[in-house]
């Protein structure tokens, strides 16, 4: 009797075994039991340090767009990739050193020609201590900086696209003249010396006048001012023919004070008829372009062609 009841031990074990083996057996695949997990490294930086993404992301936005600098308050705009690309590449300067040695910020190919590259190695570009940036006066970009900037120039200053910007080269762009005394202090040609003080009507130049000036500011996005050539002031009774018309020929100026270059004409006024209503029309030429332009222009608005204009009596 106590020989079979210890059998019931036994066979209870074996029976559980069974059941679980059955379970183990009917159990659903586990989609996870395959997977080879590989050893996963960090990915690899592909941003070279000499691109425009580069140099905005590791310079122009942590050195230079900082608070009240290079952050929108003034060109150029470091804010974002795009807005300093379109605020550096074959931009005009706002400043210039003393020579008047630079036109763009950034010339592509030709980093000793892009202001932007002076500016950052030239410890003095207009005044001591003013090499940039200037959250740090004096102190220098480290050389990588440098050298990736210079890089980034001299291999074209391409764009997000990897593209070379094509350089500009309008018309030079002729704004307005002024008209002055002998002694170049004094306006004549504003509306209170105009007939009936209004500022289409010719100015007037009284009979016996010996000198006048009359200066034409000039502004070109590719040719330098002082480069131009040709600069004539012609002067006409008919406001749209100036074949055979007397002219003066002009002579360039420079005013830093205000920003303005352009070609200063002294007008000896003797051979121009008097009470007569003369139109005056300037001509340059831009060897880069090998165009002559004029202003105004027969299609010129009227109003344009009265204000380039006076009378003597």
């Amino acid at each position: 009797m106590k020989i079979k009841h210890a059998i019931w031990p036994l066979l209870l074990m074996i029976a559980l075994l069974f059941q679980q083996c059955n379970k183990e057996k009917n159990a659903p695949e586990n989609p996870f039991d395959q997977l080879n997990n590989p050893i996963i490294s960090n990915p690899t930086d592909s941003v070279s340090p000499a691109s425009l993404v580069g140099i905005h992301r590791n310079i122009l936005s942590l050195k230079c767009a900082v608070p009240g600098c290079h952050d929108g308050n003034f060109e150029p705009d470091f804010r974002t990739i795009q807005s300093s690309y379109q605020t550096m590449v074959y931009v005009p300067i706002s400043k210039n050193n003393l020579a008047e040695t630079f036109q763009f910020r950034v010339v592509p190919f030709e980093k000793e020609q892009s202001v932007l590259f002076e500016r950052i190695t030239n410890c003095c570009f207009v005044n001591e201590n003013d090499r940039m940036p200037q959250d740090n006066i004096g102190t220098a970009l480290p050389d990588e900086d440098i050298t990736n900037i210079g890089a980034w120039i001299s291999n074209g200053a391409r764009d997000l696209n990897g593209n070379v910007m094509t350089k500009p080269d309008q018309e030079p762009a002729i704004q307005y003249m002024i008209a002055l005394s002998s002694n170049l202090q004094t306006s004549i040609s504003g509306e209170n010396n105009r007939v009936d003080n209004l500022a289409y009507n010719p100015f007037i130049v009284a009979n016996g006048t010996a000198q006048f000036y009359v200066f034409v500011p000039v502004e070109d996005d590719f040719t330098p001012i002082n480069q131009l050539q040709n600069a004539r002031l012609f002067f006409s009774p008919n406001m749209d023919n100036f074949a055979g018309a007397i002219y003066v020929n002009g002579t360039y100026l420079n005013i830093p004070s205000e920003n303005v270059k352009g070609f200063l004409f002294n007008i000896d006024p003797a051979p121009l008829q008097s009470n007569v209503q003369m139109y005056m029309r300037f001509f340059i030429k831009d060897p880069a372009l090998n165009v002559t332009s004029e202003f105004p222009k027969n299609s010129s608005n009227i109003i344009y062609k009265g204000f380039w204009s006076l009378i003597k009596y």
